[in-house]
């Protein structure tokens, strides 16, 4: 474990396959105290896959660019005749438990996996949505503009691969336009940096290497963090260690009988 944090703090990251190699043997403990640890040191876990060789690139200047009435990456990618892996998405998400406002960037042509924000953001599912209209307008954005370049008062995840690109189009938190060649660590920083998009066919696999592939299944069954979001209106309550009544941590599953009988014919 040690050897494992000493290696991520010297380099900043670590991937999933060499982690997975290095913690093949730890008990559960370990691998809680090294998750732990990558958290207050700031280590990134990357894929495998991710390149980390530099873009060749140069950085050009940013550009605010008028861009009317285009608000989804296809419609921005085709008026700007540029390669959908070459834009930004920005996401704001509205934290009901904290009651703040999320950024969260991925590549144009990725979708933000919601189950890692929220685990991140330490929350359950029915505690976080898209922010509304109000809420982007009061962070002085527009929607269907809203980029990361000098958004204020809000956390900003980053997705990893974010961080690689060079030159890519973000909204420019104005109505009609866009940023063009903005830049990670120049034009605007996260908050967070970590992989927060959904996994996608052909991703390659953190451990063996091999592309992934989708398949469409059934779900006979599903469960759900409710959190203490009814236990605490209901005053449902156990005894800790110190003798305090604290809310029950309270979560619920389904079997769905048809969907199961289905799915043994298969």
């Amino acid at each position: 474990v040690e050897k494992i944090l000493s290696t991520a703090k010297e380099k900043g990251n670590i991937t999933y396959g060499e982690l997975a190699a290095e913690l093949g043997e730890a008990n559960p403990e370990d691998i809680d105290k090294v998750f732990d640890a990558f958290e207050e040191m700031g280590v990134n876990l990357l894929n495998d896959d991710f390149e980390e060789e530099p873009d060749i690139e140069d950085l050009k200047e940013v550009e605010k660019v008028h861009t009317p009435k285009m608000r989804t990456i296809e419609e921005v990618s085709t008026f700007l005749n540029v390669d959908p892996k070459k834009t930004v998405k920005t996401l704001i998400y509205h934290d009901f438990v904290n009651e703040k406002l999320v950024a969260v960037l991925v590549r144009g042509d990725r979708e933000v996996n919601e189950i890692k924000v929220i685990n991140h953001l330490g929350i359950a599912e029915h505690e976080i949505a898209l922010a509304s209209y109000d809420d982007i307008k009061s962070i002085g954005s527009v929607e269907g503009f809203v980029g990361p370049v000098n958004l204020s008062n809000i956390e900003i995840l980053v997705d990893e691969e974010v961080t690689m690109m060079k030159n890519f189009v973000v909204g420019a938190n104005e109505h009609d336009y866009h940023l063009i060649n903005v830049n990670y660590g120049r034009d605007f920083t996260g908050t967070v940096v970590k992989m927060f998009r959904a996994a996608a066919s052909g991703d390659k696999c953190p451990v063996c290497g091999m592309p992934l592939a989708m398949e469409r299944g059934i779900e006979v069954g599903q469960i759900f963090k409710l959190g203490t979001k009814y236990s605490a209106s209901m005053d449902c309550t156990y005894t800790d260690e110190a003798g305090k009544n604290v809310p029950m941590v309270m979560g619920c599953y389904g079997i769905g009988v048809t969907r199961t009988l289905q799915s043994s014919r298969l």
